[in-house]
């Protein structure tokens, strides 16, 4: 089910969260499995951007809670 919209097309969705992976690992950052299934969700267009930025926001919360 595909549900809101996204402002970009699946190529761009891949290759944005590609780089932004690669920008966190430069940082020293590792991306956890709870975040790439987020963005594996949203590249596949299954989650709008809007939904994307939510459940990115909570996870974050649930991980800074820890």
């Amino acid at each position: 089910k595909r549900s809101g919209s996204n402002s970009l097309n699946q190529t761009q969705r891949q290759k944005a969260s590609r780089d932004a992976r690669a920008s966190l690992r430069l940082e020293g950052l590792a991306v956890d499995a709870e975040t790439k299934a987020i963005l594996a969700r949203w590249e596949a267009g299954d989650i709008s951007d809007a939904d994307l930025l939510k459940a990115v926001e909570a996870h974050t919360k649930t991980l800074l809670e820890q």
